[in-house]
C-alpha cells in the first residue's frame, strides 16, 4: 500500500488497534502525522484519549493535530445517528487533511472489522457492492492491517508494551456491530472450527468477484449515467439483469424488491408502470427504462378577460388581417375567430377524460388516445397541454385543433395561436398527409418564382388523395433542389396541395424550402406533406 519511506497521515483514536498500527509505521520508516478527533461523545473519556494520542505522539516526536468538532450540529444538519454524524465529521476531516499535506491517511480498520462489516451488510441486504465489507483502499484511504486478526493486534501491543485506551462501548450490546462481535462471530466458530477464518480468507475473493462485477456492468450503464434511459436490450442481453438494475438504481433509493418488479413489468412489457423513490421514478416506456423526477403538479394558465395573458405563457397569440393570414398546419398552431377573444381561455395539463373533436375528423376522441396513437413517450405525455376556450377544447398543441374555432371565410381578421414552449411534446410528422387541416384553404394567391431549370412542366396525379410515399419523398427533394440552385432565371408556378375540401391551387413567392415545409416571401409555411405537386404557369 505504501512505498518505502512515503510519509503517511495516520488516523488515531488512542484504542489498540490505531495505537499498533502507528508504531507499526513509524518503525518501518514511515514519516507519520498523527490526525486525531475528540468527538467529545464520552466526556471526560473523551479528553482523556486525546491527552493520551497526544503524550503518545510527543514520546515519539510525531507531529499531531487534534479535531473537535460539535457532532451534535452536524447531526442536526444532516440527520442521521451520532454515531453517524461523528463518522461524517471525521472522514470528511480526514480526507481534507490528506489533500492538503498530498498524502494518504492509514486507518487501523482490520480483518475482524471487515468480517462484521460483511455480517451487518448481509443482514441488511449487500447488493451488489457491500459482498466483501470494507475496502482495503479507497481513495486516499489505505487499511495496512485489513487482513490482521484482532488478536494478533492485541498480542502485539502486549509484546512491545503499547499504551492504549479502552472504549466501554465496545463492551456494550447496544449496536448492531456489538452483538455480531459478541455472539455471531462466536457461534461460527462454535458451528465449525475456525469459521470465522474460512470467511475472512473469502473476503479477499469476494472483493474480487465485485470488481468483476462493476467492470462488467459499467459499460452497459454508461449510456444510463447520462441520459437515464436503459434500453430494454441491454438488460435482456446482458445475463446480469438484477446487477445492471441494483447499480444503477439503489443509489437513488429504489428498494430491491421495486427492482424485482421492474424487471416483472419488463418480462410482461407493462409500458406505463411506474416505481416512485424519493425524489425521482422509475417509467417503462415502449423499448427502455426511463429515469424521471418526481411527478410534477398540474399546469394551468387562465385567462378571464381579452389583453391578460399571464407571465410565462407557453403559446403565443398574434392578430392577422385576413387576406395576409399564415398558414398553419395544428402541430405548431391554430387559427381562430377573434370572437372567441372574448370567451376565457385556459391552458393547462390534460387530464383523464378530456375529449375534443380534431378538424377533419368525424366525432371527439379522447386527449389520452390521441396522445397514444401519435406514439408520445409516457413522460412526455403526462406533459402534454390543452387549450381549452370557453370550457371546450380547442387545441391539442404539437397535434391537432379541434372543429367549431376556425374562422369564417368572410372574417376580416384572424387570431393565429402558436406553441412558443418547443418542450410541449408532439406527434410523428407523418401526420402531415393524413390530416386535413381546414386553415390551408386561407393561403392567399400571390406570385410564385421558382427557377425554371429545377422544376420543368409535370402532370398532376389524377388521384392524388392517397398519395403514395415514395411520391412525396421526391416531390420533397425536387422543391429542396430547386430552392438551393443559384441566382437562376424565375418563373411563376401553382402549387397543388389538399385540405379537408379537396385539392386547391395557389400561385405564391417561394422564399425557402426544406424538406418539411415550404416558407413562402409572405411568411406563410406550407407542409410539403400537404403538397401534390408544383406546376409552371
Amino acid at each position: 500500500m505504501l512505498q518505502p519511506g512515503e510519509p503517511v497521515c495516520v488516523a488515531v483514536s488512542g484504542g489498540v488497534d490505531s495505537m499498533v498500527l502507528l508504531d507499526v509505521l513509524d518503525r518501518m520508516g514511515h514519516p507519520c502525522h498523527v490526525l486525531h478527533v475528540d468527538h467529545g461523545l464520552r466526556g471526560a473519556r473523551s479528553a482523556e484519549d486525546a491527552r493520551a494520542v497526544v503524550d503518545r505522539c510527543r514520546e515519539r516526536r510525531l507531529p499531531c493535530e487534534v479535531l473537535r468538532p460539535d457532532v451534535r450540529a452536524e447531526q442536526r444538519r444532516a440527520g442521521g445517528s451520532v454515531q453517524m454524524a461523528a463518522r461524517r465529521v471525521r472522514m470528511t476531516w480526514l480526507t481534507e487533511k490528506a489533500r492538503e499535506k498530498g498524502m494518504r491517511v492509514a486507518l487501523a480498520h482490520h480483518a475482524d472489522d471487515a468480517l462484521e462489516t460483511a455480517l451487518m451488510h448481509w443482514l441488511r441486504g449487500p447488493g451488489t457492492a457491500g459482498w466483501s465489507g470494507i475496502q482495503p483502499t479507497n481513495g486516499s484511504i489505505i487499511r495496512p492491517l485489513i487482513e490482521v486478526r484482532r488478536q494478533e493486534i492485541e498480542a502485539y501491543a502486549r509484546q512491545r508494551s503499547i499504551p492504549f485506551r479502552e472504549d466501554e462501548s465496545n463492551g456494550t450490546d447496544a449496536y448492531l456491530r456489538n452483538r455480531i462481535r459478541h455472539h455471531l462471530v462466536p457461534l461460527l466458530d462454535d458451528l465449525r472450527a475456525g469459521g470465522s477464518d474460512v470467511m475472512i480468507r473469502s473476503l479477499p475473493l469476494l472483493r474480487e468477484l465485485e470488481g468483476l462485477g462493476a467492470r462488467s456492468a459499467g459499460p452497459a450503464l454508461e449510456e444510463a449515467h447520462v441520459t437515464d434511459r436503459l434500453r430494454f436490450a441491454t438488460v435482456e442481453g446482458s445475463g446480469m439483469e438484477k446487477v445492471l438494475l441494483h447499480r444503477w438504481l439503489s443509489p437513488l433509493g429504489f428498494h430491491p424488491e421495486q427492482q424485482d418488479r421492474m424487471l416483472e413489468a419488463m418480462a410482461a412489457r407493462r409500458t406505463g408502470s411506474v416505481f416512485n423513490a424519493r425524489d425521482r421514478r422509475l417509467v417503462l416506456e415502449r423499448d427502455a427504462f426511463v429515469l424521471a423526477t418526481a411527478e410534477r403538479p398540474p399546469r394551468c394558465w387562465r385567462v378571464e378577460a381579452p389583453g391578460t395573458w399571464p407571465e410565462g405563457l407557453p403559446i403565443g397569440l398574434s392578430v392577422h388581417e385576413a387576406e395576409h393570414v399564415p398558414a398553419v398546419d395544428a402541430r405548431e398552431a391554430m387559427l381562430v375567430d377573434i370572437a372567441w377573444l372574448e370567451k376565457p381561455w385556459e391552458l393547462r395539463t390534460w387530464r383523464p377524460g378530456d375529449r375534443m373533436r380534431p378538424a377533419g375528423f368525424g366525432g371527439s376522441r379522447s386527449i389520452a388516445d390521441m396522445l397514444t396513437d401519435a406514439k408520445v413517450p409516457h413522460l412526455e405525455k403526462e406533459r402534454a397541454l390543452v387549450l381549452s376556450i370557453d370550457g371546450t377544447i380547442a387545441w391539442l398543441p404539437g397535434h391537432r385543433a379541434a372543429q367549431g374555432f376556425a374562422p369564417a371565410r368572410s372574417a376580416g381578421r384572424v387570431v393565429r395561436v402558436f406553441r412558443k414552449d418547443r418542450t410541449i411534446p408532439s406527434g410523428d410528422r407523418s401526420d402531415y398527409l393524413h390530416t386535413p387541416d381546414p386553415h390551408t384553404t386561407m393561403l392567399p394567391s400571390l406570385a410564385l418564382e421558382v427557377p425554371k431549370e429545377a422544376l420543368p412542366a409535370l402532370r398532376f396525379p389524377r388521384d392524388p388523395v392517397n398519395l403514395h410515399a415514395r411520391h412525396r419523398t421526391s416531390l420533397q427533394r425536387k422543391i429542396h433542389q430547386a430552392m438551393v440552385l443559384g441566382n437562376s432565371e424565375h418563373c411563376k408556378c401553382r402549387i397543388l396541395f389538399k385540405d379537408n375540401e379537396g385539392l386547391k391551387y395557389v400561385e405564391t413567392t417561394v422564399w425557402s424550402a426544406d424538406k418539411d415545409r415550404i416558407v413562402l416571401k409572405s411568411g406563410i409555411s406550407l407542409p410539403v406533406g400537404r403538397v401534390i405537386d408544383v406546376e409552371l404557369v
